[in-house]
């Protein structure tokens, strides 16, 4: 009978792969919502502040 010697199968690292993956798709996202969100005007209202003209009601009077 012929010896044949049977080695393991070698493991790919399959999770490394992975993890480099992640780690690029978060670092593109990091940097196209840092371009992107530089250009976004945003348009925000606060109904709870109350401005007072000190010239309000003073309609015809000029110095």
């Amino acid at each position: 009978m012929a010896h044949l010697e049977v080695q393991p199968k070698s493991r790919s690292h399959w999770w490394l792969w992975l993890l480099i993956v992640i780690v690029v798709i978060v670092i593109a996202l990091f940097f196209l919502n840092r371009y992107y969100g530089q250009n976004r005007t945003v348009t925000t209202t606060d109904s709870s502040k109350t401005v007072i003209d000190s010239t309000a009601g003073k309609v015809g009077t000029q110095k």
